[in-house]
């Protein structure tokens, strides 16, 4: 891949782990409309995230199963942990909120 590239998948990783964060569990094609980011490129990004255990989906199996972000909650004993600093997760706070993570979204 080209750095362009790289830079924007990572900008799409990180856009779609903010809003699974701020927004919780959504489908695939909701992601893909919320961060404005193609639904095969969503697809490969959260089974990337799937494979780093960041996310899980809600109904495994199920046709058009949600996606959530794994947290302490609803990790095994074993694997209760934060997920790594080099995510991608983007924080927002304040008035900011919107703007910040429409910004996160464009890449």
């Amino acid at each position: 891949m080209r750095s362009d590239q790289i830079r924007k998948r990572a900008a799409n990783r990180a856009a779609i782990l903010t809003t699974l964060h701020y927004d919780g569990p959504q489908q695939r094609s909701s992601l893909a409309s919320a961060c404005e980011v193609r639904k095969a490129s969503v697809t490969s990004i959260v089974a990337s995230l799937l494979e780093e255990d960041l996310v899980d989906e809600v109904e495994p199996g199920r046709y058009r199963s949600a996606v959530r972000l794994r947290t302490k909650s609803n990790l095994g004993p074993s694997r209760q942990h934060q997920p790594p600093r080099d995510c991608g997760f983007v924080p927002r706070s304040g008035r900011r909120d919107r703007l910040h993570r429409h910004t996160a979204c464009r890449g």
